[in-house]
C-alpha cells in the first residue's frame, strides 16, 4: 500500500517505499515538495488535494481512496 505524510502546506515529510515506486522517483526527491508539483494535473489529484487542506482547515481525519490499474 502506497503511503505519504504531509505537513499542514501540503508537502511531503514522509513516504513510505510503495509510493516511491509508485510515484518513480526516491524519498529525497520528493520530500519538502509541494503535492501538485508532484503528480499531473488530474482530476484526482485535485480532490486529493482538496481534502489535504480540509483535513487541514479542520483538523479532522478524512478517509480518501484511490484506485489504479496494476503494472503487469
Amino acid at each position: 500500500m502506497s503511503l505519504s505524510v504531509f505537513d499542514t502546506e501540503q508537502r511531503y515529510v514522509r513516504l513510505n517505499d510503495v509510493a516511491c515506486r509508485v510515484m518513480g522517483v526516491p524519498e529525497d526527491v520528493l520530500l519538502g515538495r509541494y503535492f501538485p508539483e508532484s503528480v499531473e494535473d488530474a482530476e484526482h489529484s485535485q480532490s486529493f488535494l482538496n481534502n489535504l487542506r480540509t483535513v487541514t482547515e479542520t483538523g479532522r481525519p478524512l478517509r480518501y481512496d484511490s484506485w489504479a490499474g496494476s503494472r503487469r
